[in-house]
């Protein structure tokens, strides 16, 4: 199932649709069968006056609270916590926007966007590769997925190493690109790189490092 099809994703859109237009019928269709209470919280949040000043993700944020959204999908089962680690990364990519139409217009692009597995998923042939950032592949999936450059001075970048903060930042991006693949994960890197003509000895990346050896077949 494609990120914007899960349950708890559309969930959390319906109600941020809702706060961007009170007419959509459908939105408020989906939020009033969460819960007569929890709409009604609902309603209350979005008589804040302030509301349009807030984020994208300062208005999922209000909304979970509010709503008690995440008690209602987290069961304490592994699907439950995969339901919320869903919802935190809808999260993420809301991060990206400064308002919420903005992040709404996106999500309805992706929504409509035609990956390969969705392309192909009629035909026989279905040997495509697809080329993104992690930045432009938050929200997707795919079976199989590559990620190269793993390696200390690339991923995490150089200029990373000594600021904290963007090291727990990059550490983020990696878990949003590994957590892609729906089928196989690769994670390559080069132990002698050419940089402008120079070569460079390099150590695997720590985000492979941090991975439990249990869970890694080397090839």
């Amino acid at each position: 199932m494609r990120f914007y099809g899960r349950k708890e994703v559309k969930d959390v859109l319906a109600y941020l649709r809702l706060i961007a237009n009170s007419k959509d019928k459908i939105a408020k269709d989906r939020v009033e069968k969460l819960g007569k209470k929890r709409f009604e919280k609902f309603q209350e949040l979005k008589k804040d006056p302030h509301l349009e000043k807030f984020s994208p993700i300062e208005l999922i944020d209000k909304v979970l609270e509010t709503t008690d959204y995440l008690a209602l999908i987290d069961d304490g089962s592994e699907q439950g916590l995969a339901r919320v680690e869903n919802v935190k990364e809808l999260k993420s990519v809301a991060a990206d926007f400064e308002n919420l139409s903005s992040f709404l217009e996106n999500v309805a692009l992706m929504e409509g966007m035609v990956t390969p597995e969705k392309s192909y998923e009629n035909k026989e042939e279905s040997d495509v590769v697809t080329l993104m950032t992690i930045h432009s592949a938050k929200g997707l999936e795919f079976d199989n997925v590559f990620i190269i450059g793993m390696e200390e001075g690339l991923f995490p970048h150089s200029r990373s190493m000594l600021d904290p903060s963007q090291i727990e930042e990059e550490r983020r991006l990696a878990y949003v690109g590994m957590t892609r693949a729906k089928k196989k994960l690769y994670l390559t890197y080069a132990t002698n790189r050419l940089y402008f003509g120079t070569h460079s000895a390099n150590l695997v990346s720590r985000f492979v490092v941090d991975i439990p050896e249990e869970l890694i077949t080397a090839i």
